[in-house]
């Protein structure tokens, strides 16, 4: 509700039609999410240092995703990056 509330003052805000979202840690993993359920209102997303990111979580993605990860981060896992591939 909170995002959409977001989106809907940019759009009465802004001549921009194309909104993107940058999240950190949890806030990564919501960005991922938004980029999945509400792909309508957002254009692309960013990921840093996201947390409890799976292959079941970035399946539907349905917009491009820059993932970034902290230097003490482990790498994606294989499974995660073959599915964001394939999207």
């Amino acid at each position: 509700a909170d995002l959409r509330s977001v989106v809907s003052w940019l759009n009465q805000s802004s001549s921009s039609n194309q909104i993107g979202l940058i999240g950190f840690c949890w806030g990564g993993l919501q960005a991922v999410l938004a980029c999945s359920n509400m792909s309508d209102l957002f254009f692309t997303g960013v990921s840093i240092h996201g947390s409890a990111i799976t292959a079941d979580v970035v399946r539907p993605l349905k917009r491009p995703m820059l993932f970034i990860a902290a230097s003490n981060d482990p790498p994606l896992q294989p499974n995660i990056s073959s599915v964001i591939e394939q999207s």
